[in-house]
């Protein structure tokens, strides 16, 4: 996103990028300021860290704010308005949200999650006339709301397999029984399968890898969490913990999209809103690992970032950069004066995967994969060499179609890389290839 050259920041912006700019990649984090005193013209700010990168968003105070899809999709609600916008950063369009939408999709649990590939997301829409929960699809053609928890009371947890293609949604029973998990085409709504549980009421659900295996959230009475592992085809019970928490209420798991084998457990201590414990949850074992420390207590949200290794959490009046594996706190950062910070940050796509070129004549074609876990792409930039390392010879940016062919190419031996890129920057490059033209 442009930057305005001939705008000053305000003191409280330059405060912000000095803290989080320390150890921060490049790229991979965004957030948005919305300021409405000492006075300052109320506004709501893009910022781009740690370039400085401003864009401004309105001309007047956003209530709530949070990215969803790594920063494509941002949805905002502006000051005294309960109609909750989408904006889709690389298009620009903005669409207004129905009744009932408002912070169903945004607070509660089951929180949002993004799409790897596409700019979509999905989230919880309740029914402002029943106040029934329904799993949702938001992308640029609009909401489009699914009903496969009918006849049963509650639509309660959900997560994506890694590849974008299915929906696994956990629909509890009208009284005393197992919940069923209703499995989804992700783009259609279409029912695939439905896998029976061994579970009384589904709190959160996290997919493993390769999608085979899933690791479920169970909140009976008395307080404590039961966690177990399960075959995401048939429901048989892989492995199962009971962690004592008499004091929680709602917790939740909260899947890593992009290191799968480190779900986060988040339990909250009932009757003081805002108290949060969230943990590192081994996928395999069940064990609780690092505490994901905010620093603050509040409700928050969690991003992460192209490798998984780092938890983003995003408050209401401050964001964190914290490392998943020890839970320390790498940068933090208090709202500025007369404002807050929402803010669930983006990250890059990860590396492409060269396949080896096919070169016919001085023709030359090049495809290329992304990893199943990498975030949405909006196109390519092929790098070509003389030497390895090198882009002395070509750099271009490509479209999003994962192919590139050439023809007329001068002879010569060529090395070549490509990046994925996205609206929060460029991957790491491929593995590199030698192109040899004859």
């Amino acid at each position: 996103m442009a930057a305005h050259p001939t705008r000053v920041l305000p003191p409280h912006l330059v405060v912000i990028l000095l803290v989080l700019g320390l150890a921060a990649p490049v790229g991979a984090q965004r957030a948005v300021i919305s300021v409405g005193a000492l006075g300052l013209p109320p506004a709501t700010d893009l910022i781009d860290i740690p370039t400085g990168a401003v864009t401004r968003l309105a001309n007047d105070v956003t209530d709530k704010a949070v990215f969803l899809s790594d920063g494509m999709v941002l949805l905002r609600r502006r000051s005294g308005d309960r109609t909750w916008r989408a904006r889709f950063m690389d298009s620009g369009v903005e669409i207004a949200m129905p009744a009932g939408f408002e912070e169903s999709f945004i607070a509660h649990a089951p929180l949002p999650i993004a799409h790897p590939r596409e700019p979509a997301v999905f989230g919880m829409y309740t029914d402002p006339t029943f106040s029934r929960g329904y799993p949702a699809r938001l992308d640029a053609a609009g909401l489009h709301v699914w009903t496969p928890c009918e006849g049963q009371d509650w639509f309660s947890a959900y997560d994506l397999t890694p590849d974008g293609r299915f929906l696994f949604v956990a629909c509890a029973p009208l009284g005393l029984g197992n919940t069923t998990v209703t499995v989804l085409d992700a783009t259609t709504g279409a029912v695939v399968r439905q896998v029976p549980v061994p579970a009384t009421y589904v709190v959160g659900i996290a997919l493993g890898t390769d999608g085979r295996e899933m690791v479920i959230a169970d909140a009976p009475p008395l307080g404590s969490v039961v966690v177990s592992r399960i075959d995401a085809s048939t429901g048989a019970l892989r492995h199962q913990v009971t962690i004592a928490s008499p004091t929680s209420t709602a917790p939740k798991v909260v899947a890593n999209p992009r290191r799968r084998d480190t779900p986060l457990l988040v339990r909250c201590i009932g009757g003081i809103p805002g108290e949060c414990q969230t943990h590192v949850l081994d996928f395999a074992t069940l064990t609780l690992g690092a505490e994901v420390h905010a620093r603050r207590p509040g409700p928050a949200r969690f991003g992460f970032s192209s490798d998984g290794g780092q938890v983003i959490v995003a408050g209401g009046d401050f964001v964190s950069r914290v490392d998943a594996v020890t839970g320390t706190v790498l940068n933090f950062a208090s709202a500025p004066a007369g404002g807050f910070i929402i803010a669930a940050w983006g990250a890059e796509p990860q590396a492409p995967v060269l396949a080896p070129s096919v070169v016919v004549g001085n023709a030359v074609t090049l495809s290329w994969t992304l990893p199943v876990e990498s975030t949405a792409v909006t196109g390519y930039r092929l790098e070509a060499g003389s030497q390895p390392g090198l882009a002395d010879v070509l750099t271009t940016a490509l479209g999003p179609t994962p192919s590139f062919a050439a023809s007329g190419v001068p002879p010569g031996r060529y090395y070549v890389r490509m990046r994925a890129l996205n609206g929060n920057g460029a991957s790491t490059p491929s593995n590199e290839i030698v192109v040899n033209v004859p």
